[in-house]
């Protein structure tokens, strides 16, 4: 299979691809099948929000010829913030006996706010990297997006 090439300093890669999305769903799926022998609903949530990511991010992987790596990753990112949002949620609202362990609604804020982080970081990096390709006179994809004219050619 021919993969889709970026246009900075994202390219497709099986260990930063996978690591990065086993990495960003590990808690959900390790603690939700802890609590599955605890609170079966919460240990659920928890598992569902951790395995949809994965399969999504899986499918991502396999249609990697046709899409550009930084959008993908960006893309896997906001569904790992979506989902732990959801499972974070859901034991906030719906599991009363987090509330004498003081979980705050800014505690869990807080620990969502490293996604949003993340895209930032990633996002400056990428930008660097065509900066860089750009200074030393490496052509981008003419396969991308952001190299093709308006009419799509």
């Amino acid at each position: 299979m021919h993969t889709h090439q970026g246009d900075g300093q994202f390219q497709w890669s099986t260990g930063g691809w996978f690591g990065a999305q086993i990495g960003a769903t590990a808690a959900l799926i390790l603690v939700g099948t802890g609590l599955f022998f605890v609170d079966i609903p919460l240990g659920l949530v928890c598992l569902f929000c951790g395995v949809v990511p994965n399969v999504w991010g899986y499918l991502m992987w396999r249609h990697r010829d046709r899409l550009a790596p930084y959008p993908a990753f960006q893309r896997l990112i906001v569904i790992d913030f979506a989902f732990s949002a959801i499972a974070w949620g859901y034991a906030y609202y719906f599991v009363p006996s987090l509330e004498t362990e003081n979980l705050s609604l800014l505690e869990v804020a807080r620990a969502l706010l490293i996604f949003p982080a993340i895209m930032l970081l990633c996002h400056l990096q990428e930008q660097n990297g065509k900066r860089l390709r750009a200074q030393q006179g490496i052509p981008s994809n003419p396969h991308s997006p952001s190299a093709q004219g308006a009419d799509g050619r």
